[in-house]
């Protein structure tokens, strides 16, 4: 399901369910974590994979 689709059927429903579901996200923020995590993710999936030496150096954290 794309983002798009996640949001129209967000926006479809009735006010207090869209509170509900708000209210979750702040409380929950373990479960909203794992969300972001897993949008996250899978966004950069197609990515190419790069040595974790390389990211240390880009970061100045290795010579």
């Amino acid at each position: 399901m794309s983002a798009n689709e996640i949001m129209s059927q967000i926006s479809a429903l009735p006010e207090r369910e869209k509170a509900k579901l708000a209210n979750l996200l702040v409380a929950e923020t373990d479960w909203l974590e794992d969300v972001l995590d897993t949008a996250i993710a899978k966004a950069r999936m197609d990515e190419p994979e790069r040595p974790v030496e390389m990211l240390l150096r880009e970061q100045r954290l290795l010579e």
